[in-house]
């Protein structure tokens, strides 16, 4: 059995505007589905695992940002006539 169930209702003046629309509501299609008790559950993450995808996602983004500050500085050392080492050897040091 379902829990809850959620729709988006559209407001009632658009309800009838055109009939296109009403065919095209997902709401107007899952409302008598779920009536006759035809919807299926689905599975939703935990919270925990949503939090670790966001993390994941999070991580992506602060590397792809890393990876384009790496880029802008490799181009202005090519474009100065300054030659570095390719690869991870340009951004350590021999300590590290």
């Amino acid at each position: 059995m379902i829990e809850s169930q959620c729709c988006h209702h559209a407001p009632f003046e658009y309800e009838y505007r055109c009939t296109e629309y009403e065919y095209d509501c997902p709401a107007l299609k899952l409302a008598p589905m779920a009536g006759m008790n035809e919807l299926k559950a689905v599975h939703t993450p935990s919270e925990q695992h949503r939090e670790f995808r966001s993390l994941v996602k999070y991580r992506k983004t602060f590397d792809n940002c890393i990876n384009k500050m790496k880029r802008a500085i490799r181009a202005w050392f090519v474009n100065h006539g300054i030659s570095i080492d390719k690869r991870d050897a340009a951004w350590h040091t021999e300590g590290d």
